[in-house]
């Protein structure tokens, strides 16, 4: 027993060696804490369950070269974990990537009039390798309709409802008035209008959404993925 417990000495001081050298390297991209480790150690479902050794929330593709390089020298699988979707099988020690903030999209954006119905801007922001974050399962729908009711769908369970994805909107008032709000200006008229069954209002000329995945469009105001 004593045997095989030394055995491993020399192959758990290399790890921590490297594991070591990837902290100063990546620094808090790489995490073994408990929450980290939690979080990642099952798939959406809960179907499969395994403890990774460490997390790596990579911002840029060197950060993941640098995490693989030192650890396929010993052998040590790397595994890709696409949003928890998915979980490979190749046993225990697996360092699993999470690549959510690579290509951060929190600037990414659409303009678009409430008047829209989703599958154009759907179809709109495709074309630049885009789409919003939360698209109703109808698409047939306009923006703005949407966005006086929540807006949920699919995808609500992640992202939250469209109302929570709005960066700014420029709202017709019952009285006439065309004011630009948002989280930090005309907040009130801001959070009446989203999911306010149009109480307060006639009609959202547009919303600023944010959208994922790509550069800024001309559709912008809905978040995008």
């Amino acid at each position: 027993m004593a045997e095989k417990y030394s055995s491993l000495i020399p192959t758990l001081l290399i790890a921590t060696v490297i594991m070591s050298r990837l902290i100063s390297t990546v620094g808090y991209k790489l995490r073994d804490d408990p929450e980290a480790i939690r979080l990642a150690s099952t798939d959406y479902g809960h179907i499969l369950s395994e403890n990774p050794a460490a997390v790596l929330y990579p911002s840029s593709i060197n950060d993941i070269s640098s995490l693989i390089k030192p650890w396929l020298a010993m052998g040590v699988v790397v595994e890709m974990s696409s949003l928890r979707n998915h979980r490979g099988q190749h046993g225990s020690g697996i360092q699993v990537l999470s690549s959510t903030n690579i290509n951060d999209v929190t600037f990414h954006y659409a303009d678009v009039g409430g008047e829209q119905l989703w599958v154009d801007v759907l179809h709109a922001t495709l074309k630049h390798g885009l789409s919003p974050v939360v698209v109703d399962d109808y698409l047939y729908l306009t923006v703005g309709g949407t966005l006086s009711n929540a807006g949920i769908s699919g995808q609500t369970f992640r992202f939250g409802p469209q109302i929570s994805n709005v960066y700014e909107m420029d709202v017709v008032t019952g009285e006439g008035d065309f004011v630009t709000c948002s989280p930090n200006k005309n907040a009130e008229l801001f959070y009446a209008v989203l999911g306010g069954f149009r109480s307060v209002w006639d009609y959202i000329q547009s919303q600023n959404c944010p959208r994922a995945s790509t550069k800024k469009g001309q559709v912008g105001a809905n978040a995008l993925q």
